[in-house]
């Protein structure tokens, strides 16, 4: 998420010699952050179904949410095949719109009918520049588990 090189500027580290184990910290440090926060953090796309809310709005698994690529919706399986209708701008709505919490979309002029997984949405959603209060946190995370390796004595010329 956040380059190695932003990482030793902000930790005062020069040394190359230990860079691969210095990324594995890093890696261990972003891959728990995600687990934390329970999502991905940087910008990706989507394919998810999702239960009909029987409202305008449907919260979405994923923030930010930056784009809405398709809506479908479940009409049932006709030969053994599931049957998806996309929708469209003034057909089942007349607005899409994505609240500024980023958090999900609203069907203007139209609902999410009611129903088990019969939306199947895909979308963008994530950051594309960390926000920097995720960012700071990664990097002191990461300088509290380097202080604590045997790897933090390397870097700063301590043998141990």
């Amino acid at each position: 998420m956040i380059p190695i090189e932003e990482y030793k500027r902000y930790l005062k580290i020069q040394n190359i010699t230990y860079d691969e184990e210095l990324q594995n910290i890093i890696n261990a440090v972003e891959t728990k952050v995600e687990q934390f926060l329970n999502r991905n953090l940087l910008a990706q796309n989507y394919v998810e179904y999702y239960d009909g809310s029987g409202s305008e709005l449907l919260i979405l698994r994923n923030i930010p949410v930056n784009s809405i690529t398709k809506i479908e919706y479940y009409e049932g399986r006709v030969n053994n095949v599931d049957v998806w209708t996309e929708w469209t701008q003034d057909n089942q709505y007349s607005r899409l719109l994505i609240p500024k919490e980023k958090h999900g979309i609203i069907l203007e002029g139209g609902i999410f009918i009611k129903g088990i997984q019969n939306f199947r949405i895909t979308y963008n959603a994530g950051y594309t520049t960390l926000p920097y209060d995720i960012n700071l946190a990664c990097k002191e995370l990461v300088k509290i588990a380097l202080d604590n390796s045997p790897l933090g004595k390397s870097y700063l010329g301590v043998t141990a």
